[in-house]
């Protein structure tokens, strides 16, 4: 029930528009992309005449301005004006192959990359072709207005495809950071980017089974179960990272990172029903309880000093209250000279390595 309530839920959204834009909204940048063109094709095979309704308006209130990219770079541009859409586009593709520094084909204009900016009655905006196909552009990124199940599918099977080929194929664990420059993953496996991967692959599993997704989760859970404390204080939760290259794990307890795999491991229990994933939550479920302090704040980060090393002393107190009563505290050891402050000041403000 609930699987088919998450997938109804899904093809609903994928249903709405999202934000979308009117027919006419819609039409103005189709029609500026095709007339325009059309008068450049138009112009090749007639370079002496001048297209119906193209001539400059004595009032124009529509404005074009075309350029022409191919490989990155301008190769061609020019502007047309007229008192109708169709006038201004007709212009602005005549003037940019009539007598232009260069020569077109009608395939080269067909395949080329077209940017236009329109002007006019309540109109303001850029376009770029795509596959014929005239988009909106805002600032740098290509508006897409109208949200279909086609592309929510389509945008299912690419990420799954992206998270696959992400992860660490010996720990079976997730990076954050990737240098694209060198083409370079780091080596930090982070605990929080892999338990959202698994509980996102988790999803993507049940919305349509793929046998590589059910021979990955075991692996990718053991490495999460792997990446918890077991014991002690710190027993449920989780290591921040783990370092592919020194083979050590972070001792650093971030709550953040802890909380979120709690959700994987739940999901984990509801669809494997192995009780070992319930057991992991309800452990992390109580280190989170403990790092809640009495006034609702939270404790977001715990470090611990590895057992090889000596305990760091703490670190210099408030110096505001280490001025007062300094004569006091001479001889005294630490831990009573922590104390004392803390009897006389009501708080301390102090650095702890644990």
């Amino acid at each position: 029930m609930l699987k088919r309530l998450r997938i109804v839920l899904l093809l609903i959204l994928a249903g709405v528009t999202a934000g979308a834009a009117s027919g006419s909204d819609r039409d103005w940048r189709q029609q500026a992309l095709d007339e325009t063109r059309r008068a450049a094709v138009w112009t090749l095979s007639r370079p002496e005449q001048n297209m119906p309704a193209a001539a400059m308006a004595s009032a124009p209130t529509w404005q074009i301005a075309v350029r022409l990219y191919e490989n990155g770079s301008v190769a061609a541009e020019a502007a047309g004006a007229g008192k109708s859409l169709r006038q201004a586009a007709r212009a602005a593709g005549q003037n940019l192959t009539a007598g232009g520094k260069r020569k077109f084909s009608a395939a080269q204009l067909a395949n080329i990359r077209w940017f236009l900016t329109v002007r006019g009655p309540k109109v303001n905006g850029s376009i770029v072709s795509y596959r014929r196909k005239a988009l909106e552009i805002v600032g740098d990124v290509t508006a897409v207005r109208v949200l279909s199940r086609a592309l929510v599918r389509k945008a299912i099977v690419e990420q799954k495809e992206y998270l696959l080929r992400q992860m660490n194929p010996q720990y079976h664990a997730f990076y954050k950071l990737y240098d694209a420059k060198n083409d370079l993953p780091e080596t930090r496996m982070r605990t929080t980017y892999t338990a959202s991967a698994l509980w996102t692959l988790l999803q993507m599993h049940e919305f349509k089974r793929d046998p590589r997704i059910a021979a990955r989760i075991t692996p990718i859970a053991d490495y999460l179960l792997s990446m918890q404390v077991q014991a002690g204080k710190g027993k449920g939760a989780f290591h921040y990272s783990f370092d592919t290259t020194t083979k050590v794990k972070e001792l650093r307890f971030v709550v953040g990172s802890t909380a979120k795999t709690v959700f994987t491991l739940l999901e984990l229990y509801r669809s494997t029903g192995e009780k070992r994933y319930l057991t992991a939550a309800q452990n992390a479920g109580k280190w989170l309880s403990s790092r809640v302090k009495r006034d609702g704040r939270v404790y977001p980060v715990r470090k611990l000093v590895p057992h090889s090393q000596p305990a760091a002393r703490p670190g210099r107190v408030n110096s505001r209250f280490q001025r007062r009563n300094s004569t006091h505290r001479r001889g005294l050891p630490w831990r009573q000279q922590l104390g004392r402050r803390t009897k006389l000041a009501g708080c301390v403000a102090f650095t702890a390595a644990a």
